[in-house]
């Protein structure tokens, strides 16, 4: 479990890994979730992407689509609510982000065997930037994530700099770091290996990326975004706690209040104050599937 050594570490550099922190037995349920929306997909022949599922844009799909990335998983299997929901997990997280934890998003990165593309060098801070910084991303793994199959690169230290660009020539946004940027955050990266059952923390204004899978087996993980509970979204992108788990209370209190990085708190306007006002994951757990 976590201890004072893996906080020292991730407030110094940015990201961390603990092992073997989930079994096989509590991976099962998630696999064969993921399994299923597989099949479902592969039965409705898909051709292109829908808001569940992205399809690699490089892949040859006449003999099935082939999934990249499953959108929004929360929504629907049970499975992924209980793993977002993990005790061992919150555990992990509760001394990086304080007592009260919310969650942001959910997806499932399952990088294809040889189709699997690389991952472009960014900072999750660019998608969803909040009042202060205590946001990070939890990565579950179910398969051996190693340098061959595309694993998960960081930069030790990058969160603690100024954010980077993440535009285009023209200043349009594009969802990584230009090239010429890119080129030095990757000589200082350092990949981030893993096993079944491991996950690593990230921060979300850790510089990261992964390289192409190109091995002859998918690698799946799951990518699982929390916030401490004072952390507003300044770019909220029409989520709501209907469409997925979007500012859900998985512990402690919700406060109703916004941190921002200089320490100051403000209340939010408009805001129902009242218990039911945002929901709980007691109350999301009996959402049908």
């Amino acid at each position: 479990m976590i201890t004072k050594h893996h906080v020292e570490f991730f407030r110094k550099q940015g990201y961390l890994k603990i092992d073997q922190l989930l079994s096989a037995e509590e991976l099962t349920p998630v696999r064969e979730a993921i399994a299923r929306l597989l099949e479902d997909a592969k039965a409705r022949k898909l051709a292109e992407s829908t808001d569940l599922y992205e399809l690699e844009l490089t892949a040859d799909h006449s003999n099935g689509p082939v999934v990249k990335r499953l959108q929004y998983v929360w929504r629907y299997d049970q499975a992924f609510r209980d793993l977002a929901t993990s005790k061992k997990i919150l555990d992990s997280i509760e001394s990086l982000l304080g007592p009260n934890i919310e969650l942001h998003h959910t997806k499932a990165y399952l990088k294809p065997a040889v189709a699997g593309t690389k991952v472009g060098v960014h900072q999750d801070y660019a998608f969803f930037p909040h009042t202060n910084d205590d946001v990070l991303a939890v990565m579950v793994y179910f398969d051996k994530a190693k340098v061959a199959n595309g694993c998960l690169h960081v930069v030790p230290g990058s969160h603690l700099e100024e954010p980077l660009p993440h535009v285009d020539a023209e200043g349009k946004f594009q969802g990584r770091i230009p090239d010429e940027l890119a080129t030095a955050q990757i000589k200082r990266a350092v990949p981030v290996e893993t096993g079944p059952g491991d996950i690593s923390i990230h921060h979300y204004r850790t510089t990261h990326f992964s390289p192409p899978n190109n091995t002859s087996n998918s690698r799946w993980a799951m990518n699982i975004q929390y916030r401490a509970a004072d952390a507003v979204d300044l770019a909220n992108q029409g989520l709501t706690a209907q469409d997925e788990c979007f500012g859900t209370l998985v512990r402690g209190t919700q406060l109703f209040t916004a941190r921002l990085r200089s320490g100051e708190v403000v209340k939010l306007p408009n805001v129902d104050a009242s218990p039911t006002a945002m929901p709980r994951v007691s109350d999301l757990k009996k959402t049908s599937e």
